[in-house]
């Protein structure tokens, strides 16, 4: 069970999130969700719960106010594979031959991560954070977002 299924099934109001900066109050049982905007109207998000390979998410009437669910503290265990032991470490993101970012893959609660994004195995070696973007380590050049990773 994720937060956003307790939220929808108990329908209770929520302290504001960082996320939106606003309560939130359930008002269906089943899906629907609504925001009181910026200007005082109603803003409608939409939950799906996660099937397969797609995360938990909210899906806001407004484009791009959805909210993408990453992790919880409640959840069971993921599958921890010891394929990923060969994945598991140190990278780095080089621009004009400077390093420019540092990230870490590591195990969490039997999940793989990104820094702090939960990967998603959609097949071995090809993950999915939470927020669609594509992890690959399925050649000797991995990638995240489409740009290379090299070990650190």
């Amino acid at each position: 069970m994720t937060p956003f299924d307790s939220l929808i099934a108990e329908a209770q109001e929520v302290q504001p999130s960082e996320a939106t900066n606003r309560a939130v109050r359930a008002l269906s049982r089943v899906t629907d969700l609504f925001v009181a905007g910026a200007e005082g109207e109603a803003v409608t998000y939409r939950y799906f719960a996660a099937i397969q390979a797609e995360p938990a998410h909210l899906e806001c009437a407004i484009g791009e106010d959805s909210l993408d669910y990453n992790d919880g503290g409640d959840e069971p265990a993921g599958p921890n594979s010891a394929a990923w032991d060969a994945i598991v470490g140190p990278y780095q993101i080089d621009q004009w031959g400077e390093r420019a970012q540092s990230l870490i893959v590591h195990r969490k609660n039997g999940y793989l991560y990104l820094n702090d994004w939960r990967l998603t195995e959609f097949e071995p070696k090809l993950f999915f954070t939470a927020d669609g973007e594509a992890v690959d380590f399925r050649t000797d050049e991995p990638t995240w977002r489409n740009i290379r990773l090299l070990r650190a």
